[in-house]
């Protein structure tokens, strides 16, 4: 089973928003609770607080949305919070993470990858950075948009999926 599919079989959503926009269109917009941390360890494979390199959160989503007569066009915005752990070596990283479309069912109908490039100023010990997407287009249901959502996740290796799912509770 791929990491998405385990996210999705386990679908419970977090800082859930409905963009602004058109209600009866607009889909819902949430940060998918098994993906909204990844806690970084380092290469040694220990697992306490001395080896940690990072620990990163998506928080505070929002958006807008328009539509016109076949789809929905959503712009969204979150918040990247990471602080810096005792294994982190210099001050650069690159967080993968993904927005995907999901039907109703929680079938995936697009997802698009993306890498955030983050650095801590010198001495600084946690950042907070504002991430924007623009044109996540969902299909325009004959019912209504909430047929669709938009979710936003760190993208997850399994074994991370897997301490998530053990060690965040909620």
């Amino acid at each position: 089973m791929t990491p998405l599919a385990g996210l999705l079989g386990l679908l419970f959503l977090s800082a859930c928003a409905g963009p602004s926009g058109p209600a009866d269109v607009c889909p819902e917009i949430a940060i998918l609770k098994d993906a909204a941390r990844l806690t970084k360890f380092g290469e040694r494979g220990g697992r306490d607080f001395m080896d940690i390199q990072y620990d990163a959160a998506l928080t505070s989503i929002g958006g807008k949305c328009r539509a016109d007569d076949e789809e929905v066009e959503v712009n969204l915005a979150f918040n990247v919070m990471v602080k810096r752990g005792a294994a982190m070596v210099g001050n650069d990283l690159t967080l993968p993470y993904f927005v995907a479309v999901l039907r109703s069912d929680q079938r995936v109908v697009s997802k698009r990858n993306f890498s955030a490039q983050l650095r801590f100023g010198s001495g600084e010990k946690a950042l907070v950075d504002r991430i924007n997407i623009r044109d996540v287009v969902a299909p325009l249901s004959k019912a209504s948009g909430t047929a669709y959502e938009v979710v936003v996740g760190i993208q997850l290796s399994s074994a991370e999926l897997s301490y998530n799912q053990r060690n965040n509770p909620n």
